[in-house]
């Protein structure tokens, strides 16, 4: 398989090549085309046939995870130890997770803990109980599975959400059967569930999956349940599963499609990029509960995949991909230990050092496609025959390491179609990288010392992704317009405005008019650009859009600002754009198209940096927005109601709000009649629908704020707003935590924080505050502000230099302050109120 791609590789660039030399030659042109066409078919073909018999042979290449670990050497242990020393003077918790070998323990951290003086608590997790008696736990607890009836509600809220109450009855024999099979696992009942959200709501599809005779596999050794929901994936689904479990270190949505179009796992379809078709996969993994989003991130950019299913993936592709570490201490493979019989097309490797070297026996067998570098920091050179002999590379991933240039070798690679330099110390590019006739994908985000690119850049004609952020460079080199492919351009430099300058050579925004497949763009530096045509408004796959200024100083002069909002203005996107993000911008208003009605797709708008707006535009209006943050409008002092619009409701999908750093702003309100502040009862009464799916609202760093409306939100968190006198409440308030920070100076507890807690006696769940010692006091029990808090499920109070707590929930109440080493909480006094 691998070696027919080969083939098809090099008949299309030779073909492509060709079709440049005789470009007037039409007819022969479309003969080419045609045969060239035939043989991707012919490929694809031979592609499905390796898949089907890749699943005949699953079983063969599912193992045993290899437990034990490697000797200890000396000068490691020496080192780690004299790390330990300062450690364990004091009392210790120390917190191991996910354990797989005791060796840990007792090989490098045991005999340094009980020689030191330090008074210890060690708790640890693992998957396996001979592991806890190796370490000879004191105390063992078992994690709990859950019952049948908490496994079918698991099933039923992924599968069919609040509805279709008579079909979930005539389900529900059925899906207590699949809750029994996977024994009580949380997990296992997880991704079964996103099975059965794909398959049809009838008896006789889910029958099927209870009677289907993977449950019944002795040989397979991990979770049926896992192997089943895996064999329910289309095959270009299992590869995209896989490879996330073997990237290691990869966690952006948008990395792990481009290494999955890099290794030809998408489909391509008719007026469709695959990146847009790859994003859908990410999405369907997402769905059926095999990856999951990362929550940190508000708008799924990042994902998580859990270790049980990691595993599952990499036991799945053990006999191609193989995933080793320098690391004495964890339990993969090393470069010395692979099978000389197995053929490794992926490798993955970790913690190596000073010079990148291959075993003899990968480098004989000339089949590796893919090497993956990953927490590597130290790694300066890459052997030359590395490149020389793995001719095949396809993926090569040489990230946040300190290599300072490529070799000649690399750029060599005729079949290679993803590069990563992200993070390297690389100082510049060879001219001859436009050899690189296959590369689709080129970062190079974060290269401190890259100060230039070649012109050969522009000569890559089937580059699609180019990314060139947080660098110094000051310009991309003309021609970029030429790039057909491109659909992600990170960094789109604005050509230097000085035509003396030696910069004048750079790409002007005028070159985006040729790019018809922008998917992504990010362009920066517009303060130097030229009188632009409307270059955005016929991309028609354009989703995300960040418009970025540089500016020295936060003062502009009336040119600066006339001429930002020109810019920005003739920058307007098409009505298919999803994310927008302004930097630094030096404009007094924002454009009108921000807050078009024909951007109904926008659901992310970031406002980054616009020191000169003293208004916030009309963003109320936009229908589908669903994450709105601002930051840094220095000018802002008042939000009105014109920050709603005109339509009703206001802001219907927004679902997370966040203003940081404002500031200068001193009010957010809500006029009605006679501009009038409302009272609450009549703003209720009103019957105004204002963020009816508002989940997180973020106050951070307003010093100036003083009132304010309360959006209906659930989550709500105060920080840096030490003059906040008054919250209007608006609408039918929900909340469910509040989370605020009072700076020290406020010696007992405000006003509005217990005027909103008031409010919110029927909905609250939990209530965490930071403040000065003196508050906490005024909470504790029986004390002035007690009243206030005791109702409230679960209350969390920190003192800001953290030397005093107190915690309430539903099984008691606890004040706590630390012991004289300042390490640990102890609780002088404690009494519970059930």
């Amino acid at each position: 398989m691998y070696d027919a791609e080969d083939i098809f590789d090099r008949c299309l660039i030779e073909g492509g090549r060709l079709l440049e030399a005789q470009p007037s030659a039409s007819s022969g042109g479309h003969s080419w085309l045609r045969t060239l066409n035939f043989r991707r078919n012919i490929c694809d073909e031979i592609r499905r046939v390796n898949d089907r018999l890749n699943e005949i042979n699953d079983d063969n290449n599912v193992v045993l995870r290899g437990v034990g670990g490697n000797d200890v050497g000396v000068e490691t242990k020496a080192e780690v130890e004299g790390r330990l020393d300062p450690l364990l003077s004091g009392s210790l918790l120390l917190v191991l997770d996910d354990i797989w070998s005791a060796n840990v323990w007792r090989e490098l951290l045991r005999n340094p803990i009980l020689k030191g003086s330090c008074r210890s608590v060690i708790l640890f997790t693992t998957r396996h109980e001979v592991v806890a008696r190796k370490m000879r736990a004191d105390y063992v607890h078992p994690a709990e599975k859950i019952d049948e009836g908490s496994g079918w509600e698991l099933i039923r809220k992924i599968v069919f959400g609040d509805g279709e109450d008579a079909i979930i009855s005539e389900l529900e024999e059925v899906g207590m059967e699949i809750v029994r099979k996977c024994d009580g696992l949380p997990l296992a009942i997880k991704v079964m569930a996103g099975v059965l959200f794909h398959k049809e709501r009838t008896k006789t599809e889910w029958k099927k999956v209870v009677e289907s005779d993977l449950w019944f596999r002795k040989e397979i050794k991990l979770s049926n349940a896992l192997y089943l929901s895996y064999e329910d994936l289309p095959n270009h689904l299992k590869q995209c599963f896989l490879s996330c479990a073997f990237y290691h270190g990869i966690s952006h949505r948008s990395d792990i499609i481009r290494l999955w179009v890099a290794e030809g796992f998408v489909i391509e379809e008719l007026d469709s990029l695959m990146e847009v078709t790859a994003k859908d996969y990410y999405k369907e993994l997402i769905a059926r509960n095999l990856l999951q989003i990362d929550q940190r991130f508000e708008d799924g950019r990042l994902f998580v995949m859990h270790d049980v299913l990691r595993t599952f993936g990499e036991k799945l592709m053990e006999e191609e991909g193989s995933i080793i570490s320098g690391d004495p201490y964890r339990s993969t493979n090393s470069l010395t230990t692979i099978n000389s019989s197995t053929k490794i097309r992926r490798l993955s490797i970790s913690n190596q050092v000073n010079v990148l070297s291959l075993p003899n026996m990968i480098i004989e067998q000339k089949c590796l496609r893919t090497l993956h570098l990953v927490n590597c920091p130290q790694i300066k050179l890459i052997e030359d025959h590395v490149f020389k002999r793995l001719k095949r590379l396809r993926v090569v991933n040489l990230c946040d390491t300190s290599i300072d240039s490529l070799p000649d070798s690399l750029v060599k690679l005729s079949h290679l179609k993803y590069l990563n330099l992200d993070g390297t110390k690389i100082r510049k590019l060879p001219e001859s990288i436009k050899d690189l006739a296959n590369l689709q994908t080129l970062c190079l985000s974060g290269c401190k010392s890259l100060h230039e690119l070649p012109d050969g850049i522009t000569r890559l004609s089937n580059l699609r992704c180019l990314r060139i952020l947080n660098t110094p460079l000051t310009h991309v080199p003309k021609g970029v317009g030429k790039l057909k492919n491109l659909n992600n351009l990170a960094g789109c430099f604005v050509g230097h405005r000085d035509s003396m300058s030696m910069m004048e050579g750079g790409c002007d925004l005028d070159e985006l008019q040729y790019l018809c497949n922008l998917n992504d763009l990010v362009i920066s530096k517009l303060e130097r650009a030229r009188t632009t045509n409307f270059v955005l408004e016929n991309k028609t796959f354009l989703r995300i859009l960040t418009l970025g200024w540089t500016m020295h100083n936060n003062e502009n002069n009336d040119e600066q600002s006339s001429e930002a909002e020109r810019i920005c203005k003739q920058l307007s996107p098409p009505a298919t754009l999803e994310g927008l993000s302004i930097d630094n911008f030096p404009g007094r208003q924002f454009p009108d198209w921000m807050v078009s009605t024909s951007l109904a797709d926008l659901t992310f708008l970031a406002l980054d940096k616009f020191p000169s707006c003293t208004a916030l535009p009309p963003l109320g209006q936009l229908p589908n927005l669903k994450i709105l943050h601002t930051e840094g409008g220095e000018a802002i002092k008042s939000i009105g109601p014109e920050f709603l619009g005109r339509r009703t409701p206001a802001f219907p999908k927004l679902e997370y709000l966040a203003f940081d750093s404002m500031r200068n702003w001193e009010e957010w309100v809500l006029r009605v009649a006679q501009d009038v502040v409302a009272p609450i009862e009549d703003v209720h009464a009103s019957n105004l629908n204002l963020f009816p799916n508002l989940e997180k609202c973020y106050f951070i760093d307003c010093p100036k704020l003083k009132n304010s409306i309360l959006p209906p939100t659930r989550l709500l968190q105060i920080n840096g707003c030490p003059n906040l006198e008054y919250m209007e409440k608006v609408g039918m308030l929900q909340l469910r935590k509040f989370e605020v920070v009072l700076p020290s100076e406020i010696k007992q507890l405000s006003q509005w924080i217990s005027s909103l807690i008031n409010m919110t006696l029927q909905s609250l769940q939990l209530f965490n505050m930071q403040c000065n010692s003196l508050v906490l006091d005024s909470c504790r029990k029986g004390k002035q502000n007690w009243h206030i808090i005791q109702h409230i499920p679960k209350v969390i109070i920190h003192s800001i230099g953290l030397e005093t707590r107190l915690l309430r929930s539903e099984d008691g109440y606890q004040y706590q302050i630390k012991d004289e080493l300042g390490s640990s909480f102890i609780t002088p006094c404690k009494s519970f109120d059930h």
